[in-house]
């Protein structure tokens, strides 16, 4: 994929597209504080951090999991225009606004006025990834749906509830993706500052490492069948050689940073206010916060 003129991209990727390092000579590109008193007394108490690489966390939160959404957000698998006010970072679109696309206005977002993106960013389900996969079939029903229940459940009576339900396969509709299997972004309404567009939906089965917090059945993989991370990633600019695999994904630079890309090879490089979360379950905060205490 060419890279696309006036466009923001993740530091990691400008490097990456620019085939050069861009950055200080020795300074940090993604900065994350893990709390090692996670666990104890009065911090989610009982939940560890799991350090193992087999995935067998049991109840307990796995950090290379952990680690790897992180690392994921800073290669990449963030937007840099601001989903609550609609409006682009210094007037520049980011890559991000070339792939989503808000059924509601029928636009991607590179083709939006602030109001139309700021509207899309509460859609809830109309804000789709135009460039990745799909996922595996599951129940659901819509939110249009739950309030017309809620709605006869309120006339019910001591004997009767009014109210009858059938679910229906529907064969060409998959979990976490719109009717024309593109798969969702979260857009919750009220916005959700740090994980509202930035994340996959949480409609999506089997559940992703991209979504805006963390579930208990992740893999350490970000490729299919497992993972549609690096999928989306793909879209956006990433590639390694077809035979590099797991050590190739790994292997990937990451960044908290943007670049913004003008004419290859020259970028104009800034910093970005932090935008990395640690998710738990019930629990969210942002890196450099302890959720517990001062220490970690």
């Amino acid at each position: 994929m060419q890279p696309k003129p006036g466009t923001l991209y993740s530091y990691a990727l400008a490097n990456k597209i620019a085939g050069a390092y861009l950055g200080t000579a020795n300074a940090a590109q993604i900065n994350a504080n893990f709390n090692s008193n996670l666990g104890n007394a009065g911090c989610l108490d009982g939940t560890f951090f799991y350090l193992g690489l087999d995935s067998n966390h049991g109840a307990n939160i796995d950090f290379v999991v952990t680690l790897l959404h992180e690392m994921g957000h800073g290669i990449g698998f963030q937007t840099f225009t601001n989903g609550s006010t609609g409006a682009q970072n210094g007037g520049y679109l980011a890559i991000w606004d070339h792939f989503l696309y808000g059924s509601t206005a029928g636009k991607l977002w590179k083709d939006m006025t602030n109001a139309e993106r700021q509207a899309s960013a509460l859609s809830i389900d109309k804000l789709a990834w135009t460039g990745a996969g799909v996922t595996i079939p599951s129940v659901r029903i819509t939110q249009a749906d739950g309030v017309a229940l809620l709605g006869q459940l309120a006339k019910r009576t001591r004997t009767s509830s009014g109210v009858v339900g059938a679910f229906n396969l529907v064969g060409s509709q998959y979990s976490g993706a719109d009717p024309l299997g593109r798969m969702m972004m979260f857009a919750p309404n009220p916005y959700q500052s740090g994980s509202s567009v930035s994340h996959f939906d949480t409609s999506a089965f089997r559940n992703q490492l991209m979504e805006p917090a963390i579930s208990g059945d992740l893999t350490q993989s970000v490729l299919l069948p497992q993972d549609l991370t690096f999928k989306l990633l793909q879209d956006i600019g990433w590639k390694v050689p077809t035979n590099a695999g797991r050590a190739g994904m790994l292997g990937l630079p990451g960044s908290k940073r943007q670049g913004v890309l003008s004419t290859l090879p020259f970028f104009h490089c800034r910093l970005l206010p932090p935008m990395l979360l640690v998710e738990f379950p019930r629990r969210r905060f942002h890196l450099g916060e302890y959720p517990c205490d001062s220490k970690h």
